[in-house]
């Protein structure tokens, strides 16, 4: 492709393609760049001559980088007619198609051989010039004549799935023959599923297989010896386990980090391939889960979908020409996987060359990824000084992180004018977008079967990690398209039994692409080609599937379950007072309102509403003991709302906190009458918040029962803790009315609390307490190191609360609890001093 035909911000040559016809949308490429995009981009275009006798290239292609993602589209005219005409040449030689895989497969061994001889070599930093460009040169090669075949089967069901139509047409003429009447759509679709199941597994079921069968191996070994033994390595601490494992086992598992390792790597999102402790981490998890029974039944599957599928053909008399192209359907899915793992180690080793580049030119690896790879090429090229010069210019006042490439007829080039982007994406989104109606969302039916569940958005493994749902929860996975990293990641979920995946939703592809091979040899529920599916639906939405017809509707959103009482407004949006939520929780989001003008900080949180409270209070009361008393599936789901919603995940330390109106009334301050719940995870929120309420439900020494709100607060672990008292509570104890008293510890502050631990206390006067000067210091148990500006910073504070919240304190001085992290004073609790 020539840089002569390359135009910057030039919408000449789109303008006949933009005013007429629809667009077609390809699969979004997250954590991508128009390097890698690229080879797809230019092979299917007519850049490049036709590869044989048909064509199957697309007139035009545009495709918008945004902060490294992409999505294309073509002309929708041109997806038709290259899609037709693959389909014809299908029928006329179902063959011709078995040679294009095995291209595929082919070239995929050449572009992952050739990465894997580099990936060897540590830098690139000592070739030369001309040796690095020699070496992008072939890479580019082959990365072309990999796409030369792959972007056939992907041509084949883009947008329209008339390779698919066409074959249910054909399977539901040929019921409707054998029964005298039309199948319904639920019988043709699991019909259908039954001629395209899988026979052969996939790299990525292959990869799992080779996990359970080291399992199995070390379950049955008897040659093993102690610190070898199944028990002794779920027992030993992960980092240990190697250095036990005999070494046929540590080989095996080399082994396979070099073939699958980079299953789980992807560009920005996970730059780092699997390593060995990882993979042992996956073996000891399998050990648990009868590796034995998942090898059968996985094996049983595939033989038992082939004899299945051979009596479906006889039953339903499909001629011998019907059933190769059946037989096709899912070969082109287990081809398309192969490609996208021989890419994903050859991007470990573009991202290692890209990086030299950028590196040698003294750019940043930003600018390398906007670059095409003809313009790259051609910035390595030293025998070209003025086009090397154009090229760095050009890189380096690309705005990578919004732009256009296109390829039109003869002419390529890139727009990154933020007003014609802008007007580009309208021209094209205003041809194809339609209403979207979330209760009734249709797509292409994959696997079949029907299930209800919780949604969770997931594009990378990592936002599975995040996800906030109760445990065994049924989960819908709602995803743009699916690569085989989060497809790993959901099979991992599955094999931990962490939740029931009940049903996989995306909003492009067909079911031919990732999601749906995975589908199938898991065997989970899966509809794809969703239109709009992301606009309609959340984390945390309640949905209805029917994979049998291929439907989705909404049946609750996230906020209609999520009546918890966030930190900002409590006053002017829910109407509560501190004699409703109770003083803790009122001061709390009164400070939460002032932490910026203080220079403070109030770690998130959320308050259950105290009439709900009161609600499972009155419940608890009712069980003798607390293993009888559960909670409703509505509060469990709106606690798990509410903390996805503050972005908490399954590692953030949370804690329980009283907020009881007995509490830090005037006269009594009753601190740690109700005690705290600290060092909580996601995981077991909902069993100690249970625990909680049936303890605090019929009070205790004398006291009345547990009224108000409860604090789910994250939880920070300072350096230094404690607390500061404004003016001195008691004069009498010689230190004088106008003190400021601030008492401290190393660490967390409970012992101070608590009364267990002696702090070290600092005594200010009151007037000149903002200069952090030092009346007396008395030892405690422990030497607190705080500094002159740690107690500059805490005295100012602690004069910028008395102030800001004289009238909830009614004009009284102070009583704070404090925690300093870094620099960062946070505050736990604030109330007036009750006695002075």
């Amino acid at each position: 492709m020539s840089l002569n035909t390359f135009e910057y911000n030039a919408l000449t040559p789109l303008e006949g393609s933009l005013n007429t016809g629809r667009w077609t949308d390809g699969n979004p490429n997250l954590d991508n760049d128009v390097n890698i995009a690229w080879y797809y981009l230019c092979t299917s275009s007519q850049i490049l001559p036709p590869l044989g006798e048909i064509d199957l290239a697309y007139t035009t292609l545009i495709s918008h980088f945004s902060q490294f993602n992409e999505m294309y589209w073509a002309p929708e005219a041109d997806v038709k007619k290259v899609a037709d005409h693959i389909i014809a040449k299908l029928r006329e030689n179902p063959s011709w198609m078995t040679e294009v895989l095995q291209q595929i497969y082919a070239t995929c061994d050449q572009l992952e051989d050739f990465s894997r001889q580099h990936l060897k070599k540590t830098s690139f930093s000592e070739l030369s010039d001309s040796e690095l460009k020699a070496l992008f040169d072939t890479h580019t090669q082959l990365h072309l004549a990999v796409y030369n075949y792959a972007r056939i089967p992907e041509a084949l069901d883009r947008g329209y799935e008339l390779f698919s139509k066409l074959l249910k047409n054909h399977l539901q003429f040929a019921m409707t023959k054998q029964a005298l009447s039309a199948p319904s759509p639920k019988e043709l679709n699991r019909a259908f599923s039954t001629l395209i199941a899988p026979t052969e597994s996939s790299v990525l079921d292959q990869a799992e297989l080779t996990l359970l069968q080291l399992a199995a191996d070390i379950i049955d070994d008897p040659t093993l010896t102690i610190g070898q033994r199944q028990a002794d390595l779920l027992d030993q601490p992960l980092k240990f386990v190697w250095l036990y494992l005999q070494p046929s086992y540590r080989e095996r598992i080399k082994d396979f980090v070099h073939r699958y390792g980079s299953t789980i790597y992807h560009g920005y999102a996970n730059r780092q391939a699997m390593t060995e402790t990882e993979v042992i981490d996956k073996i000891r998890s399998l050990i648990n889960n009868a590796p034995h029974q998942v090898i059968a039944r996985k094996k049983d599957r595939l033989i038992s979908n082939e004899s299945e599928r051979e009596a479906a053909f006889d039953h339903y008399q499909i001629d011998k020409n019907w059933q190769d192209l059946f037989k096709l359907y899912p070969q082109i899915g287990l081809a398309k996987m192969y490609r996208r793992n021989a890419q994903l180690v050859n991007f470990m080793f573009l991202d290692k060359l890209l990086y030299e580049i950028a590196r040698r030119h003294n750019l940043p690896e930003a600018a390398v990824r906007g670059a095409i790879p003809p313009e790259l090429s051609a910035l390595l090229d030293s025998s070209q000084p003025e086009l090397q010069h154009d090229i760095h210019t050009k890189l380096q006042t690309r705005h990578t992180q919004n732009f256009l490439y296109y390829i039109k007829d003869l002419t390529h080039g890139v727009i990154d004018n933020p007003d014609l982007v802008a007007d580009i994406l309208a021209r094209i989104s205003a041809s194809y977008e339609a209403e979207i109606d979330p209760r009734y969302l249709t797509g292409s039916q994959v696997w079949p079967g029907q299930t209800e569940g919780t949604v969770i958005v997931a594009f990378r493994p990592d936002d599975l990690k995040k996800a906030i749902v109760p445990p065994n929860t049924i989960v819908v996975i709602v995803s743009g398209s699916t690569d085989p990293d989060l497809m790993y990641a959901i099979n991992e979920w599955r094999q931990q039994k962490k939740y029931q995946v009940g049903a996989i939703l995306t909003e492009t592809g067909g079911i031919t692409c990732h999601a749906a091979i995975t589908a199938r040899e898991q065997e989970i529920p899966t509809i794809v080609g969703i239109s709009g599916l992301l606009k309609a639906l959340s984390t945390g939405d309640r949905v209805k599937v029917n994979a049998d017809e291929g439907w989705v509707s909404r049946l609750e959103t996230a906020q209609n379950i999520n009546k918890v009482i966030p930190f900002p407004n409590v006053t002017d949006t829910f109407g509560l007072t501190a004699s409703d939520l109770g003083v803790k929780a009122f001061n709390l989001a009164l400070l939460h309102q002032h932490q910026d003008v203080g220079n403070y900080k109030i770690t998130p949180a959320f308050f259950l509403p105290p009439d709900l409270v009161a609600d499972e209070l009155q419940k608890a009361r009712r069980h003798k003991s607390v293993k009888n008393y559960a909670f409703g599936d509505e509060l469990i789901q709106m606690i798990y709302q509410s903390c996805r919603g503050l972005n908490w995940t399954d590692l953030a330390e949370i804690m329980i906190r009283s907020s009881c109106r007995l509490e830090d009334t005037n006269g009594s301050a009753a601190a740690g009458y109700f005690d705290s719940i600290p060092d909580l995870t996601i995981s077991n929120i909902i069993e100690q918040l249970r625990s909680y309420i049936f303890i605090n439900s019929r009070g205790k020494n004398g006291r009345s029962p547990y009224e108000g709100s409860i604090i789910i607060q994250e939880q920070v672990n300072p350096t230094l803790s404690g607390v500061m008292f404004t003016k001195n509570p008691t004069p009498s104890n010689g230190l004088g009315h106008n003190s400021m008293i601030i008492e401290a510890v190393n660490g967390q502050n409970r012992g101070v609390t608590s009364g267990n631990v002696k702090p070290t206390r600092f005594i200010l006067d009151r007037d000149s307490a903002h200069s952090g000067n030092i009346r007396q210091i008395i030892p405690g148990t422990s030497q607190a190191l705080l500094t002159s500006q740690h107690l500059q910073k805490l005295a100012t504070l602690g004069l910028f609360i008395e102030q800001t919240m004289q009238d909830a304190f009614q004009k009284k001085p102070a009583d704070l609890e404090w925690g300093i992290v870094g620099d960062t004073v946070y505050l736990f609790q604030a109330r007036p001093i009750t006695t002075t």
